[in-house]
């Protein structure tokens, strides 16, 4: 009794700090709750890049040897992802805290794989609901930038788990018969319940979104959460016309009746399918421009350029750190060069560093090493620009209110499908077909160019409740929403492009564009009043 007296204690001083937190504190608090998720996120991808080649991890579990007649190669990404996502809620954190333990304390083979498949389900509740909630809570001007951020800590959480590794393979690496030399392997896993621990205080305190209480009816507590986060009350304009707005897309919705998950796949007059095929094709090409290749087998793709062992690992070490500055640098350009753009850039630069990549390999030339570890440093700085953050931000901000976390959910389960997909084939690529495989990454970064272009439209300074609107208009004109967006951004540029214009007046603005365009706007008096 003891200590639960005393957590409550602690947990209700954290609420009554966080309750009293308004405007940029309370979105930055936001920002560094979802943070920690996915900088555990990123840790859990990268601390397997050391351990799968750690000679304690492999005298433990001697499935991950060399010995073919003990491991096919193909079991090691069996270990690496077994990942599923599933209907989430605040239970995810403690999932995660106690499966990172099992981890931690396997000593069998099939207990270590449970403890992944069950951290693996934690990892994917986090990442199917965080960018929703982020993309709700922030504010349009800062939205990009802020969830970016999360992208960024997935680099972090990678450049630790790499150094992580190096640390501990100096601590153990002269003897194998050292005490507690299991250390090697077994601390990378356990550090990861520092992340949850955070999370578990951070998830407790912090609000709902005021679209999620909008969407379940709790108008009092949405509109009270609306004031905190704009840093107003009741009287404010820009706070009235902004909950005008999310109870307009509420009401709107909800016309449709009932909600049901097969929605998502109707072409209504939100063009929802367009919208669930976009969001589920950004997480897919994210996966299969074959960044895991680099992710997961990083020291093991050290290794065949012709590093030795402790080399590949300080490579793979300055990797990490590469990545993520690179993650931070895309901050910047988020909301100045447009989601889009920053896929195509990012693919542009991945093609150019592969093509590289082959020509060094395919020469045999062990001296063209060097060459070859530039080019996978210059592949990651392509992928963390332009498709580490943005994928998670992209989904949350294409897609309807009334569908987002079932469209979320389903392009963060098309993440975490193809990731598993690739992280299977890789070894065997990179055993059969060897500096080959590199080519099929560079025809799916170049198939990716085209149809980034014809079929994704740009959200970049437009609010959720505008795209809401951009896809009504293209529905009833018949026209594609990529060039409706363009329009829309060209006749209104200033207020697409959210120079910080007063609420009242972007509406205005959005109302003159539907008389215009002959958007299908309910009129007021079928409507509701907030």
């Amino acid at each position: 009794m003891g200590f639960l007296s005393a957590l409550d204690k602690i947990l209700g001083g954290y609420n009554g700090y966080a309750s009293r937190l308004t405007g940029k504190k309370l979105e930055y608090s936001v920002v560094m709750c979802a943070g920690v998720a996915f900088l555990l996120f990123g840790y859990d991808q990268g601390v397997m890049s050391g351990i799968i080649t750690e000679p304690y991890f492999i005298k433990t579990f001697p499935e991950f040897g060399d010995d073919p007649d003990i491991n096919p190669k193909q079991a090691i990404s069996s270990l690496c992802v077994a990942i599923y996502e599933i209907y989430v809620d605040k239970s995810r954190v403690n999932l995660q805290t106690k499966t990172t333990t099992q981890d931690t304390a396997s000593y069998e083979y099939r207990e270590l794989v449970a403890g992944r498949i069950v951290t693996g389900i934690g990892n994917g509740m986090n990442t199917s609901t965080i960018p929703v909630l982020q993309s709700e809570m922030a504010h349009k001007d800062r939205r990009g930038f802020l969830v970016l951020f999360e992208g960024a800590l997935i680099s972090g959480g990678i450049a630790i788990s790499y150094l992580v590794n190096l640390g501990m393979w100096y601590m153990n690496k002269t003897d194998a018969e050292v005490p507690h030399a299991s250390a090697q392997w077994r601390f990378p896993f356990g550090l990861q319940l520092a992340f949850a621990i955070v999370m578990l205080f951070g998830i407790a305190v912090l609000p709902e979104s005021p679209r999620w209480l909008a969407k379940h009816h709790k108008d009092d507590e949405s509109m009270h959460i609306l004031c905190r986060l704009r840093d107003g009350n009741k009287e404010d304009t820009h706070v009235i016309q902004e909950y005008s707005e999310i109870k307009e897309v509420v009401y709107a919705q909800e016309a449709g009746g009932e909600f049901s998950f097969w929605q998502i796949f109707r072409n209504d007059e939100n063009m929802t399918l367009w919208r669930t095929s976009v969001a589920f094709c950004s997480q897919m090409f994210q996966q299969i421009g074959g960044i895991n290749l680099v992710t997961y087998y990083s020291t093991t793709l050290f290794l065949s350029i012709g590093l030795d062992e402790t080399k590949a690992r300080i490579v793979t070490a300055g990797n990490g750190v590469e990545y993520f500055l690179s993650a931070v640098a895309a901050l910047w350009l988020i909301d100045k060069a447009g989601r889009v753009p920053l896929m195509m850039v990012g693919s542009c630069i991945m093609i150019m560093a592969l093509v590289m990549l082959v020509g060094f390999q395919s020469t045999g030339r062990s001296d063209l090493a060097v060459g070859s570890a530039v080019m996978l440093f210059v592949y990651n700085t392509g992928f963390a620009i332009g498709w580490l953050g943005v994928t998670w931000l992209y989904p949350a901000e294409i897609s309807t209110l009334r569908s987002r976390h079932a469209v979320n959910g389903l392009s963060s389960c098309s993440n975490w499908l193809f990731n598993y997909l690739i992280v299977q084939i890789a070894p065997i690529c990179l055993d059969t077909i060897e500096w080959k495989t590199y080519i099929i990454f560079i025809a799916t970064n170049t198939f990716f160019l085209p149809v980034l272009w014809l079929f994704f439209p740009e959200t970049k300074g437009h609010s959720l409740e505008e795209m809401d609107k951009i896809f009504v208009m293209a529905h009833k004109q018949r026209r594609n929403p990529v060039f409706v967006e363009k329009e829309y951004t060209r006749e209104f540029g200033k207020h697409a492009q959210g120079l910080g214009d007063h609420e009242k007046t972007q509406v205005a603005h959005i109302d003159r564009f539907d008389d215009l365009h002959g958007s299908s706007r309910d009129s007021e008096s079928d409507k509701p009043k907030t």
